[in-house]
């Protein structure tokens, strides 16, 4: 995944007319990885899933025990 510095270099390079080979080597980054963000018509930050804890099931239990017993 690429940051929007990278997303807007990408952009940068293709409109002065530098080869999604060229860009890559510049970025440091896969030629299908530039081929990719090159047709994205606006930058989208990674959405992590949410993550479930162990103690999810028991969280209102465990907040009501300590709110009981500080």
């Amino acid at each position: 995944m690429i940051n929007y510095e990278t997303y807007a270099r990408i952009g940068a390079l293709t409109r002065q007319g530098l080869t999604s080979p060229q860009i890559a080597s510049d970025c440091g980054l896969d030629e299908r990885t530039v081929r990719l963000w090159q047709g994205q018509a606006a930058y989208r930050p990674r959405r992590s899933p949410a993550k479930t804890g162990k103690l999810d099931a028991h969280r209102q239990a465990v907040a009501r025990h300590l709110a009981e017993h500080p």
